[in-house]
């Protein structure tokens, strides 16, 4: 069993070994990519100068230069900020910043409803406290029993994921 588990180990060692060179391998062409802009601009650059020096009067040389130059500036800007927006562990990936929650809102029944991005109370607002079966904050002051159910036989959690349901679906607060 030890000789399977070590021959797996190493069979994912190689694997992550060749997934790192290729990682390498691609940010080291990013690298490429901005030195060419530069060269590219220097080759631009050389005859443009050449000319000025034999037809000194000719005016726009020393604008077109400069517009060359700023534009190999701002390639290898747009370039570097490419890379840097990329994942360093794996360059196909970009890297993006988490969702932010959105902000919760406080209906007449004491709940504060969420679509789905809070997990926890750090979502809560102020004077709630965080539901983890109901996956809502609720109000301290009033707290919904689930475990009852009313009239119709529904239990409050049902009615609360009809409420939120409801909610999701119309983007109005419930009213009831």
């Amino acid at each position: 069993m030890s000789d399977a588990s070590s021959k797996q180990t190493l069979k994912d060692t190689q694997i992550r070994l060749i997934q790192w060179n290729e990682n390498e391998r691609k940010r080291r062409m990013h690298y490429i990519y901005i030195l060419l802009v530069w060269v590219a601009a220097f080759i631009l650059v050389l005859p443009i100068f050449l000319i000025c020096r034999i037809l000194p009067k000719w005016v726009p040389c020393k604008l077109i230069i400069f517009l060359i130059l700023l534009g190999a500036l701002g390639g290898s800007i747009y370039l570097y900020w490419d890379l840097l927006r990329r994942d360093p562990t794996d360059y196909d990936r970009l890297k993006m910043d988490p969702p932010s929650p959105p902000p919760t809102q406080t209906s007449n029944q004491h709940v504060v409803y969420n679509i789905g991005f809070c997990t926890s109370s750090n979502c809560c607002a102020q004077g709630t406290t965080w539901d983890p079966i109901n996956a809502v904050c609720i109000s301290t002051s009033a707290h919904v029993d689930c475990s009852h159910n009313d009239i119709s036989g529904n239990s409050y959690s049902q009615q609360l994921t009809d409420i939120i349901n409801h909610y999701l679906s119309s983007n109005n607060p419930p009213n009831s």
